[in-house]
Order: structure tokens, then C-alpha cells, then sequence
């Protein structure tokens, strides 16, 4: 289990049992060189043990506090803060934590195992238990290797991923395996076979936010730099060079400049890739931004068949399946930034935290597009569109608008998830073989909510306003489920380690709290960081649309990719598997083939499935 996450640690491998209790752990050194910060960790009374994956950014803090309550640190590192800190508080001590983690500690004095995740999800665990114990991994690949891992396909887990392009926690592919949620800690009692799982952290605001029209005074701004300098100042916290993925937008560039506030231009790297495809690429503005900020700058391009090369190997290497597009982005700048660098900043949670995605702005038109007939909406206009050309290329109009009208006319709390998702349930219930029978799709179109996790975000921000419930849905499902699962698993194939200061535990309790003006005005997303970085840049960057971090996939599956697509979709692939009904996915790949429809998103998160599930197969034949 552990050789097969050596990737996310290839500096050394830890294994410590005693007794029925046994840790594993793989080493990327970041904190702490020497042997001293070495895992498994047991304290010295041999009473707890620790395997601890990701960073604990406070640990300075924390160790300081401890020092004065009577403890003596024998390493420098995070893991030891974290091992005397539950010797400390117990189990209360994830209340302090500001960091990105999945750890778990065997207790042996209490008979107990207890496991914890970051707030937002940025580092995985899965588990599942049996009448013999609990079993746990950073991957599945891993867990799949224990003799008692549960192998049968969860159907209902499966439609959902169809929906979300991700597994929601707790789903998994496999029906006994289970996803520890981000914000959750679990106490597992052995002799009792008992599992006990709670919430210690949630991203709505402890107070309503009271909305003004007026704008910030200087006293925001300069609470807003401080905020972003401490959460910078504690995301560089390393003994090894860190560097930033500077794609050129509103979120990275703010990371590279308040770095470069700290470290020194000359001495921060930041990486860049070129994209082939124009409407893609942002190489241009990272290039203007670097040089503006005096980094040491790497940029790299990528030939289209270099990049499309190495899709089949991702996919197969996939712990599981994610069908995010940005995976495949994040994967070749990774790549090229683990050649100079151990770490680096990421600009994941700025979009979510201030409003950046462009369904915050077009919410409101969805609210007038509510009002018109359902005549017209359902009909009329979806049926004009379509005799529009389908376009392929980054973000069309015609693409834009058929989002659009998807979410209409659905339930507010779900709306958003008929902007991005894949499948809706009763697409899902078409193409899923048997799929009508779940209970997850049984409501019908109008009841999509069965498949919808958002929901229990906008139950618990019931009294918010529809984009405050907007951003709280994109910060506990799209924001964990895809954006910080597809930076873990790229970063992690290429043993790179990828923080990120928006999801600073300090400065998402500030993001929240921010009225809503200061976030979107005028349809512009992220308006007081934009004004921020207008102060410090000048309006280049802050003038910049959003636009995301992904690849030509619409364009690939019907030229480079037609092929390795084309052989995992056929109708005799698809009949063999028995997952999927073959005419309803041979329509999919035919529309999109002959410039009638585009139905890249739907037939990419097939197309990773199977991939990964034709990985499956080849690797238990050949075990």
C-alpha cells in the first residue's frame, strides 16, 4: 500500500505496527530535513502514533503555545506539533489547526483511532471498516490493494459522479468505501467496531454580513493586504525553495505579488505553460506579470500532440476518476515546475470565496429568464440555438447561452449545478443502464435534488441571500470535489506539493464576511481584489475577464483524441462494460462528431470512467 503512493512521497517510506495497530506513510520532505521528521511519529511514551499527509501552517504558533504548557520538541516539524498538540487538547485540537491535512492517530492508551480532514478538502482520506478493523489511504490505488477492500461498483455513487464529473463525499467508486468529507473528523473505537464522524468546521459566516453600496475605505485595503501577507507569509513557511503557478489571472498574480512583497522578486520562481490553442492561453499576460514582479520566470510550451500524448497515461494513473478537465492542465505545468521545485502556491479558492465564476454574474439573468414563458425557454429558444453552429473552441456563445437556459426553470437551490455539471438526473437515468430503477434519480426532471449534494449547502444558508447560498454551494461541492481534488492528484503524480493561501483558514473567515458589493459590482467578479491589484499594478491584470485554467478538450475529441475516445465509446465497448446504454452514447459521440452539438463535458466524464475502470481491470489481471 505504501509503494503504491511512493509518487506522493518518494524521499523516503515509514511502516510502524504494534500489536493489530499498523500506520504507513510515504515522505515528501518539505518541514524539517532530517530523520527527526520522519513517519509513522510515536511519542515517547509509545502511547499514540501519527501518519500525517500535507502542511500545518500555524505549527509555529502552535508549538510556541506548547512549549509554554511544559512540551519539548525533539524535530522541527509540523507532524511533532501535531502529536503533542492532541496529547494536549485531544481531539479538540483540529479546532486550532490552519492548514491542509488528512492525518490519522492511533491511540492505543484509548483504544481509539482518530482521523481528521482540512476544512476545504485538499487532502484526501478513505476508509472503509469491517468486522476486523479500519483501513485507510490517501488514494484508492492503495486501498484497493488491502486483501479486504470492498470491490463492487456503487451504482448510485456512480450517477452521481455522472452529475458532478467528481465523487461527492461520501461516495466512492466502490460501495463500502467511504470519503472522509473536508471539515469532518471521525473517532474509530476497534473494540467496538464503532465509528463516530462530526463537522468541526463550516464556511458560514458566525454573523450576517450587513450588504453597503459604499466602497472600501483605506482601512479594507489595508486589512485586506495584511490578511493576504500573513496567509502568503505562512504558506512559504519551508525548508525547500517555493515557487508559484502563475497563469496570469486575477488570482495567481496576487499570490506572485505578495510573495515577491516577501521573498523578493529575483527570488521567487514562477511557472508558466504555453498553450497551443489561443483562446486557451494566458502565457502572454503570465510573461508581462513576471517580468513586471522581477520573478525568475520558467515558462515552457507545449506541442498539441506532446500535451494529448500523455491523456491516455493520466487517465489510467488516475486513483480514481475526475473528469475536470483542469486535471489535465494542472498535470503539465506540475510536471514542468517538479523539475526546479518541491512546492508551490496555487490561486485555488479565490473564484469561489469572491465571487469569480462567471454563473455569480449571470445569476440574476437566470432569475429574469425565470419570469418568460416555459414555452419559450424549453422550447422556442433551445431549439434556435440549435440551429446555431456548434462551437468548440473556449467558452462560444452559442455554448455560453444553452448553458444558460439548462438552469432554467429548475429549483433555485440546484440551479448552479445545471450551469457545470455533466449529466442531470434524468440524462443520468437515460444513459445508466437500469438507472431509473435508483432512488437517486426516481423524482423526475423537475426532481433533481436526489442527486444533488448542493442542496444541503443552500438547506444550511437558508436565510442568506441566493448568491451568498451560491458561493457557499461552490465552496463545499465544486471548490473540494474538483478544484482541489484535481490540483492533490496532478501535483502529487509528479511528488509536487501545491498550497494554497486563499484557502487560508484566517482569510476565508474574512472572504465571507465581505459584503456582497465588494465582491461582484457590475458583473464583475472579485471586484476588491481586482481594486487591489489596480493599486499595486495598475489595471492590466485587473481588468482581466476570468477565464479558466483547462484545455481543448471539445476540439481534441474530434481530432487528436478521436481515437483513444472513439475505441473506449464504441458500441461494443460500451455493450461489454453493461454500465452504460450504447444508443444513447453512440448519439452523444455522433452530434459531437458531425458539428451538430458540443457534448465535450458529457463525454469526457464517460470517457474517464472507462478509462480508469479498463485501468482497473488490466491491473487486476495482471496481479
Amino acid at each position: 500500500m505504501c509503494a503504491a503512493q511512493a509518487h506522493r512521497g518518494p524521499d523516503g517510506e515509514g511502516v510502524w505496527c504494534e500489536g493489530p495497530w499498523g500506520l504507513g506513510h510515504r515522505r515528501l520532505t518539505i518541514i524539517d530535513l532530517s530523520d527527526r521528521g520522519a513517519q509513522p511519529m510515536v511519542d515517547a511514551d509509545r502511547r499514540v502514533a501519527i501518519t500525517f499527509n500535507g502542511e500545518i501552517y500555524n505549527y509555529v504558533e502552535l508549538r510556541d503555545e506548547l512549549r509554554t504548557r511544559g512540551h519539548r520538541f525533539t524535530s522541527t516539524s509540523d507532524t511533532e506539533v501535531l502529536l503533542r498538540g492532541y496529547l494536549e487538547w485531544g481531539t479538540a485540537m483540529v479546532d486550532r489547526l490552519n492548514g491542509m491535512f488528512a492525518f490519522a492517530i492511533a491511540d492505543m492508551a484509548l483504544r481509539r483511532v482518530f482521523a481528521a480532514r482540512d476544512p476545504i478538502g485538499q487532502k484526501p482520506l478513505l476508509y472503509f471498516t469491517d468486522r476486523q478493523g479500519m483501513v485507510f489511504a490517501s488514494e484508492l490505488n492503495a486501498l484497493l490493494l488491502h486483501p479486504r477492500a470492498p470491490r463492487r461498483l456503487s451504482r448510485p455513487a456512480l450517477a452521481s459522479f455522472l452529475t458532478y464529473e467528481a465523487f461527492p463525499p461520501p461516495f466512492t467508486p466502490f460501495a463500502g468505501i467511504a470519503q472522509l468529507p473536508a471539515g469532518c473528523a471521525m473517532l474509530y473505537f476497534p473494540d467496538e467496531g464503532s465509528l463516530r464522524e462530526w463537522r468541526f468546521w463550516t464556511p458560514l459566516p458566525p454573523e450576517p454580513v450587513v450588504e453597503t453600496q459604499a466602497d472600501p475605505a483605506e482601512g479594507d485595503f489595508a486589512r485586506l493586504d495584511q490578511l493576504l501577507h500573513d496567509a502568503v507569509g505562512r504558506h512559504l513557511r519551508s525548508d525547500v525553495p517555493v515557487g508559484v503557478f502563475l497563469s496570469g489571472g486575477i488570482d495567481s498574480t496576487t499570490l506572485a505579488l505578495v510573495a515577491a512583497d516577501i521573498l523578493g522578486g529575483s527570488n521567487l520562481r514562477t511557472f508558466t505553460v504555453r498553450q497551443p490553442h489561443r483562446s486557451f492561453d494566458e502565457a502572454d499576460e503570465a510573461r508581462a506579470t513576471a517580468r513586471q514582479l522581477g520573478t525568475w520566470h520558467h515558462e515552457t510550451t507545449l506541442a498539441a500532440g506532446e500535451m494529448v500524448a500523455a491523456v491516455p497515461a493520466i487517465l489510467a494513473r488516475a486513483p480514481e476518476p475526475l473528469a475536470d478537465p483542469g486535471l489535465l492542465g494542472i498535470h503539465q505545468v506540475a510536471r514542468f515546475a517538479a523539475d526546479h521545485v518541491k512546492v508551490v502556491l496555487s490561486g485555488d479558492g479565490g473564484d469561489e470565496f469572491l465571487c469569480g465564476y462567471p454563473p455569480f454574474a449571470k445569476w440574476l439573468l437566470g432569475e429574469r429568464l425565470e419570469r418568460l414563458p416555459r414555452w419559450l425557454t424549453r422550447g422556442v429558444l433551445p431549439h434556435a440555438l440549435a440551429l446555431l453552429p456548434a462551437q468548440y473552441h473556449y467558452m462560444g456563445t452559442r455554448y455560453k447561452a444553452q448553458l444558460v437556459l439548462r438552469g432554467v426553470g429548475r429549483p433555485a437551490a440546484v440551479r448552479n449545478i445545471a450551469w457545470i455539471g455533466a449529466f442531470l438526473p434524468w440524462e443520468t437515468a437515460e444513459i445508466l443502464v437500469g438507472g431509473s430503477e435508483l432512488d437517486i434519480l426516481r423524482r423526475g426532471e423537475d426532481g433533481i435534488e436526489p442527486v444533488c449534494h448542493p442542496s444541503a449547502a443552500a438547506h444550511d444558508a437558508a436565510a442568506y441571500p441566493p448568491l451568498v447560498r451560491l458561493a457557499l454551494e461552490y465552496q463545499t461541492t465544486y471548490l473540494s470535489h474538483c478544484i482541489c481534488s484535481h490540483t492533490d492528484k496532478a501535483c502529487m503524480a509528479h511528488s509536487l506539493e501545491a498550497r494554497a493561501p486563499f484557502l487560508d483558514r484566517e482569510l476565508m473567515g474574512y472572504m465571507n464576511g465581505l459584503p456582497l458589493s465588494w465582491k461582484l459590482r457590475g458583473g464583475e467578479g472579485k471586484w476588491l481584489l481586482r481594486r487591489y491589484l489596480a493599486r499595486r499594478l495598475g489595471t492590466r491584470v485587473a481588468e482581466k475577464r476570468k477565464q479558466g485554467f483547462t484545455v481543448p478538450l471539445a476540439l481534441w475529441l474530434r481530432g487528436e483524441l478521436k481515437s483513444f475516445a472513439g475505441d473506449l465509446l464504441s458500441p461494443a465497448a460500451i455493450a461489454a462494460d453493461g454500465l452504460f446504454e450504447p444508443r444513447v452514447v453512440e448519439t452523444l459521440w455522433r452530434e459531437h462528431q458531425s458539428g451538430s452539438a458540443n457534448h465535450y463535458k458529457k463525454l469526457w466524464t464517460l470517457i474517464t470512467f472507462l478509462a480508469w475502470r479498463r485501468a482497473q481491470a488490466a491491473a487486476i489481471e495482471a496481479s
